[in-house]
């Protein structure tokens, strides 16, 4: 029996800010609707580096 793939993938975002050096920096954590798992990221740019690669590991192409 075939597994098929989602249909669709949610995720809640988190951002805040956080002092660093002086000045603040964007933190952010994706949660899973599906499985309930959390992702929690350094800066704003690495959280969208996970969205991208999730995507095309599910065959998902990301758009313009």
């Amino acid at each position: 029996m075939s597994v098929e793939k989602p249909v669709f993938l949610s995720f809640l975002l988190r951002l805040w800010s956080e002092p660093h050096n002086g000045g603040h920096i964007w933190r952010a954590s994706l949660e899973s609707v599906q499985t309930g798992e959390i992702q929690k990221f350094a800066t704003v740019t690495h959280y969208i580096e996970y969205l991208e690669s999730t995507l095309k590991r599910e065959g998902i192409e990301a758009g313009e």
